[in-house]
This record gives C-alpha cells, structure tokens and sequence, in this order.
C-alpha cells in the first residue's frame, strides 16, 4: 500500500534513441500469465517482463503489418502466445514469446477498421478459440492453429459488436454493441451515415 516497488518507464516516440530494452510511446495494454508481464504501446510495441514484471525485460518488439496503436493483449490457453489486438486493423496478429517479435499467425477477417475499441476474448475452457465483434455487427470465431481463417461467423447486432466476453465455464457468452453518433454536428468518418445504419446499442447473452 505505499506504492510501486518497481517503475518501467517508456521513452518519447520522436527524437529518442530506442534500445533492445526500451519501448516507445504510451502503454495502452497489459496482461500478464503466471510469469510474463505483457505491456503494448499506442506506437505499436510490445515489451516483455519476466517474473510478472518485477524482473528483467525479455525483450521489445514492433508489431507487424497494418494497425493504429494497440488497444488490448491476450494470452493463449496454453501461455506460450500473445495475441495482440490494434485499432483500425482487421488482423489478430499472434506472436509466439519464446521468441519475442516471431509472428506464427495471423487471424484475419475481424472487420475493425475504426478508431473504435472492438474487444476480444479467448475460450480458455474450451478448446482456446478466439472471438471478436466487427463494425458490421457481426461475430466471428477463430479455432486455434486453423491457419487464420474464420472457423464460423453470426450477425449478432445491427450495430457495431464493441465487446465479446466468454463465461469461464464456456456455456454462454455476452456481446454488446453500439457507437457514438455525431448526429446533427456531422458523421463519424469510420462509419456510414447514421440514415444507412441502424441505431442498436444493446447487450445480447447467447447459449454456447
């Protein structure tokens, strides 16, 4: 309860001198497993830390391909992947961190080109699938080692899906919907005009 007993700091995008040890930009993301803290980066890194942080730095690394700034990390089931989700991206770009920075998959089609948070969840008690809402109200779902392409896909909302979440025990899982509308003072730039969408900001619980 007195404070932090150890403080990573992150250098300044522009006009700093990176090291193999040092990440750029503001933390957006973490998460951590039994002994790797995960921390990602507006800028698009990724730093690894060992003994859930308060050890030494396993390395840092860019993320690949296309994306504006990372918004959320999972790990695997079995902990050996992280998965890292960006805005404006529709990829799942899964890294393996035994080797920080090796990109063994990535899961496409998610339909996430918006400055929007669009959640991301992972079955862990069931086979590890991973599951995502798209702008188009849709929700799709990965299976583990299928090569990146969609195992199935249901329109779920007539509205963006911002969030899915998968109960522990895998029977049921929730998503919801619903963006913000610029009504009368113009459009938000990463969707259709709010005349050719439906307004459906709801929560839905659906049977597994």
């Amino acid at each position: 309860g007195e404070g932090p007993y150890l403080d990573l700091k992150t250098i300044p995008t522009r006009r700093s001198v990176q090291t193999s040890q040092t990440m750029k930009g503001v933390v957006s993301a973490l998460a951590i497993d039994n002994s790797v803290l995960a921390a990602g980066t507006l800028s698009r890194q990724v730093g690894l830390y060992d003994n859930c942080g308060s050890g030494s730095t396993i390395g840092v690394f860019t993320v690949d391909g296309e994306g504006s700034g990372i918004t959320q990390l999972l790990w695997s089931k079995c902990e050996r992947y992280l998965h890292v989700i960006e805005r404006k991206s529709d990829i799942i770009s899964v890294y393996d961190v035994r080797v920080a920075g090796e990109k063994v998959e990535s899961l496409k089609g998610r339909m996430a080109q918006t400055n929007q948070r669009i959640g991301v969840d992972i079955a862990y008690s069931l086979e590890g699938e991973v599951v995502s809402g798209g702008i188009d109200g849709m929700v799709r779902v990965w299976e583990t080692g299928g090569r990146g392409e969609k195992a199935f896909e249901w329109k779920a909302h007539d509205d963006v899906v911002s969030g899915a979440a998968i109960h522990p025990g895998g029977v049921v899982m929730a998503t919801c919907s619903g963006t913000r509308k610029l009504g009368l003072f113009g459009e938000d730039p990463d969707h259709e005009s709010s005349e050719e969408r439906k307004w459906d900001n709801s929560l839905m619980v659906w049977a597994l």
